[in-house]
Formats: structure tokens, sequence, C-alpha cells
């Protein structure tokens, strides 16, 4: 009897545990990666991780305090050294592109079901510029339609032009500067359908053209942006402004005009004082070669009066 009840509860005990495993994936799901000291590449998860609830403020991802978390105290602190310069970079012309920015890299480093985005590989050797990084390698798996979401509300601020001319370009310029950012090198792989076992990562993105009373997903000081940044803030409808450049686009006639006339006006100056110094210079050589004929025919005046006199002195000698 005592034999049957150990094994009864030894078999009750497997199932519990059974149980509150795929409770956990179910619920939470796991963690690929574990964040480390600054300088160091995060640490590849050997084993099944659940994601944490730690009871401060998530200060870089607002909307996700209180809820299970992959990123650790090391990761919150760099991703809110890195979403200060997000700030200045892109928050000042477009308040919501920094936003949905910010969430892009809150998903990608906290999301609890991450296993099911990203694939934390080796840690290898990157060299960016003169210097040589240790680097984890990750693979994200990003939806499509959410890159596009994401580049559409930011691709008016110049900073992101100059990055890339597409949306899947703009992401994963990104990953490439995590080298030297965050040790961490990501490959971004787009698809919008469950590919390799791995889910494509979907999160909201917001319209630049959101109306907020301020705060937009916890963070504070978020306002819709500007016609300048936003299309669709120009009229509040979706609406293409763009029209292809003309041939003479940015051709300014009365600017071209006004310069050519001055070229032309400075030009005749020239001409002009060069001929009248040369005028001037021909001149003076002309009264200089009239001088010299005419002391030239003094001269042979002189000559000729002196000769004759002697003849007539020497005549007259010969006569007395």
């Amino acid at each position: 009897t005592w034999g049957f009840q150990q094994q009864k509860m030894t078999n009750t005990g497997i199932i519990i545990a059974i149980i509150l495993l795929i409770c956990v994936n179910e619920s939470h799901g796991l963690c690929a990666f574990t964040g480390v000291p600054a300088g160091q590449p995060p640490k590849r998860n050997s084993r099944p991780t659940p994601p944490v609830i730690y009871s401060e403020p998530i200060d870089p991802c607002p909307y996700l305090t209180g809820k299970p978390v992959c990123c650790n105290k090391f990761q919150q602190s760099k991703m809110s050294q890195d979403f200060t310069d997000i700030d200045l970079i892109f928050g000042i012309d477009c308040p919501i592109c920094a936003v949905n920015m910010k969430r892009l890299w809150c998903e990608f480093t906290c999301n609890p079901n991450q296993s099911d985005h990203v694939r934390a590989g080796n840690v290898i050797k990157v060299k960016v510029g003169q210097k040589y990084y240790d680097a984890l390698e990750v693979d994200l798996h990003m939806s499509l339609n959410t890159t596009c979401h994401l580049y559409q509300s930011c691709n008016k601020i110049p900073e992101i032009s100059m990055m890339s001319s597409s949306a899947m370009g703009f992401v994963q310029f990104q990953g490439d500067h995590a080298v030297d950012r965050g040790n961490t090198l990501i490959n971004v792989h787009f698809h919008d359908e469950e590919k390799e076992g791995y889910k494509p990562l979907i999160y909201d993105v917001h319209s630049c053209n959101t109306k907020t009373n301020g705060t937009l997903d916890g963070y504070k000081n978020v306002t819709s942006c500007p016609c300048n940044y936003c299309d669709l803030s120009c009229n509040g409808t979706n609406i293409d402004l763009y029209q292809p450049p003309g041939y003479f686009n940015g051709f300014n006639v009365t600017l071209v005009l006004v310069v050519y006339f001055l070229v032309f006006v400075v030009t005749t100056l020239i001409i002009m004082v060069k001929n009248y110094f040369n005028k001037r210079k021909q001149s003076k050589t002309e009264s200089e070669h009239s001088l010299i004929r005419a002391a030239q025919k003094i001269l042979k005046l002189t000559k000729q009066t002196t000769g004759k006199k002697k003849k007539k002195k020497k005549k007259n000698k010969y006569s007395a």
C-alpha cells in the first residue's frame, strides 16, 4: 500500500510539473538571452528561462511595468541610455516615431515571448572600423507589415532617409549598429508567417498623426508629428503628397538671371578697362616712336648742317 501511494504521489508530482511548465510556456513564453554588465555580449540562455515580474517601474518601457519581461536591470539601464539618443535625434521632429522605435527594441529585448521571435546563437568576433568586438549573434524574426508601418511613421525625418530608403533596410541598419553599442549582432528576417519554427514579431505601431494627450504608451511629452515630418498630419487623411520632381525642380529663374546679368556686367567692365589700358599703352608707344623719329630727323638735319659748314669752311680756306 505504501509503495502504491508513493508511486501515485510521484506520478502526481510529474503531472503537476508538466502542467506548470505548459502554463509558463503558454502564459509568458521563454527568454532567449540575458543581459550582462556593459561592455560584454549578452548571455545565451542554455535552458528555458521564464520572464520575471519586477516591482519597480521599467523606465525605458513603461507600458511593460508590472508585466513579465525578459529584460533584466542591466538591459533596462542600457536601453535607457540608448533611448536618450533616440529622443534627441528623432523625438524632436516626430515624437511618435521615437515611441515606435523604442517599442521595437523593448519588444526585442523584453517581450515575454522572446524565444518565439528571437534565436540566440554564439559569441563571435565582429570588426567595426578598426576595432573588434565580442558580439552575440542573434536572429530576429520580424513582421513585414509591422516593419513597413514603423518606417512609414518615421521616413519623413531626414536622418532616417539618410539611413535607408526602404523599411527593411531601416531596421537592419539599426541591427548592424548594435555591435558597438550593445555587443549584439542582429540579423533581421522579415516574414509575416511562421518560418523555421519562429513567429514574426508583431506589435502596435502608431501612425505619425496619432492624437495624444501628451502621453503615449507611458512615454511623456509625446505629441502628433507636424506636417513637415508626417504627411498624414497635413490634412488628417491618408493621401500621398509626393509628386515626382520636374526637370527644372529647384530651378530659380530670377536668381539665375540676376547672376548671368552680373557676370555680363563684370565681364564687360573688365573688357572695357583692358581695352582702355591697351589703347593708352599703344598711344604712349606711338608717342615715344614719334619722339624718336623727330629726334632722329633733328639729329640728321644737325649732321647735314654741320657737314655743309665744314665743307664751306674748307673751301674758303683753299680760296685764301
